[in-house]
């Protein structure tokens, strides 16, 4: 009955002591799930941002060209208005630049440049000048322009054109 007894207690203590084990590796595991957990989604943000460098450094030759067909700011629409006023009399027009405003729109945060040019020649002329206000290497749009014939063959047009400035959010 001694024997029995003693097997009876150490039956018990190994138990408790089996099933303490698995309770303390229970929570080992749960604490070992949420390492794992967060060692994946360091890994997922490195690979990221890693993806990210290696796009900024292969797109900046890209980024550098998009930023030419911009204005860098409204302080640089000299560059502007000098490229226009040397494409006029190689292409038989005069110019006169009529005026140059600053705007922005509030909602979109665009900024822009409008320029007003006056500018005539033969219609011929005056038409393919139009054009290449149109083609400009610049982001702009002609907002209006009005032609009138002065005579046969002179020509004027009043053309309102705009250039948008770069505008990154930093």
């Amino acid at each position: 009955m001694r024997n029995l007894i003693i097997a009876t207690v150490l039956l018990f203590t190994a138990a408790g002591l089996f099933g303490g084990a698995y309770v303390l590796i229970g929570n080992k595991e749960a604490v070992l799930t949420e390492q794992l957990a967060a060692i994946k989604i360091n890994s997922e943000r490195e690979q990221t941002h890693t993806r990210l460098e290696k796009i900024a450094e292969e797109s900046s030759d890209d980024r550098e060209t998009l930023a030419t067909y911009f204005l860098p700011h409204a302080g640089e629409s000299i560059t502007f208005l000098t490229l226009v006023e040397t494409l006029a009399p190689k292409n038989g027009v005069t110019l006169k630049t009529d005026s140059l405003e600053e705007g922005a729109d509030k909602k979109t945060k665009e900024k822009w440049v409008d320029a007003i040019f006056v500018f005539s020649g033969t219609r011929e002329n005056v038409e393919q000048f139009i054009s290449i206000l149109e083609n400009l290497p610049y982001v702009s749009r002609i907002n209006s322009v009005t032609i009138t014939a002065k005579t046969v063959d002179d020509w004027e047009a009043k053309v309102t054109i705009r250039v948008f400035i770069t505008n990154y959010e930093t």
